[in-house]
């Protein structure tokens, strides 16, 4: 299996240019023999909480159909941030589009309290099952808590990928924590950041993966726009 990670930056608030950009690194991992692609958090409407309630998608949104036959013609998949309907807020999600059939929906189970005015928590796991791999999902805060991960491999999970939006500082607490986390939970683990100004901080990249013994296998870099594709069964990377 190959993984792409893809590390760009969303305009807050255009959907339009930031679908374009999706679908342009949608086409580069499939030339580069992906499988699957995840894109950093809230990647499609770019990390503004406080214009989330405007941005609010569903599955039934013609948003997505641009994406659906892009997967439905290539076979790729792709783990795409956007907030969804909750009950009386937004929800922090991941719309994951596969090919030929419906859009799945996974939303933040834990959110910063810088979040909790604009959003509110989703209450259910997702698990992937890509053969013998097996994929959770993890959205950015969330995935620094020990609980979540011990979810992940209680369900059978071989591969945890974090979608994050992450300053310096949390990516540094970022780096401290995953490896340990791989190691401890014998999980490998993917970790895709955004880039550039946020609604109150600057992203910087820095996307990675680790190996399940904890172990650094690579990283892109901290100011530029890329593709890190992660052959998972061979333990190796290249970015194109």
């Amino acid at each position: 299996m190959k993984i792409g990670l893809a590390q760009i930056q969303s305009k807050s608030g255009d959907i339009s240019h930031n679908l374009k950009l999706h679908l342009d690194y949608l086409r580069l991992a499939d030339e580069n023999g992906a499988d699957l692609v995840c894109f950093p958090e809230l990647s499609l409407s770019g990390y503004a909480p406080h214009l989330a309630h405007q941005q609010v998608s569903n599955t039934l949104d013609s948003l997505w159909d641009s994406f659906q036959l892009f997967c439905n013609r290539t076979g790729i998949a792709a783990c795409i941030g956007m907030p969804s309907p909750g009950v009386a807020k937004p929800r922090i999600s991941m719309f994951v589009v596969q090919p030929h059939t419906s859009i799945l929906i996974y939303s933040k189970q834990k959110i910063h309290q810088d979040e909790q005015p604009y959003f509110e928590e989703g209450n259910t796991d997702l698990l992937l099952d890509w053969g013998k791999e097996k994929i959770v999902p993890a959205i950015c805060y969330e995935s620094l808590h020990e609980d979540h991960a011990k979810r992940a491999k209680a369900s059978g999970a071989t591969i945890y990928l974090a979608s994050v939006a992450k300053s310096a500082s949390g990516l540094e607490k970022a780096q401290q924590y995953y490896p340990k986390m791989a190691a401890d939970m014998g999980l490998k683990v993917g970790m895709v950041n955004s880039l550039g100004p946020q609604s109150d901080f600057h992203s910087v990249g820095q996307s990675a993966i680790w190996n399940a013994d904890g172990s650094s296998l690579g990283n892109l870099s901290s100011d530029q726009e890329g593709l890190l594709i992660w052959d998972v069964e061979s333990a190796t990377f290249r970015v194109v």
